[in-house]
């Protein structure tokens, strides 16, 4: 049986460690400084805006009015909605789907019951005749013990 002697390659595995760490960090230098110069960047356009009265503020402000025409017309719309006046897209409606309903028709149409309970003798001298169970909440017949 041949065995191998030769010595592990450490300089190939020690050179591929060193790469693969140097080009990680170049990577998260690299992807570090990119983030921080576009937020630099948005941040800059933002006060700009904000001192300068660039668009940004008339933007918004456009955006603040609109949702404030918005914001007023909805206690209309809630009175609306409680007096039953209710659009046609959000009335409800029964659903004409019938595809949930598919399953139950491979549903058992009888349930089936449980098998009865066997009863078993405590000792073979105990019985003097034919066993007999009553029914549960039935009168106890004349002959049982």
């Amino acid at each position: 049986m041949a065995v191998d002697k030769t010595e592990p390659p450490i300089k190939v595995i020690i050179t591929v460690a060193g790469l693969s760490i140097g080009i990680l960090v170049a990577m998260r230098v690299f992807f570090v400084s990119y983030f921080h110069n576009a937020y630099d960047a948005r941040s800059r356009e933002h006060i700009d805006a904000i001192l300068h009265g660039g668009s940004y503020i008339w933007t918004s402000g456009r955006v603040r009015s609109e949702e404030e025409r918005r914001l007023t017309r909805l206690p209309n719309a809630i009175a609306a909605v409680s007096a039953g006046l209710r659009p046609e897209s959000i009335r409800p409606t029964s659903s004409v789907d019938f595809a949930p309903l598919q399953g139950w028709t491979l549903a058992p149409r009888e349930v089936p019951r449980p098998a009865p309970a066997v009863v078993e003798a405590a000792s073979p001298t105990a019985l003097a005749g034919p066993a007999v169970v009553a029914a549960p909440g039935a009168p106890a017949a004349a002959g049982a013990h």
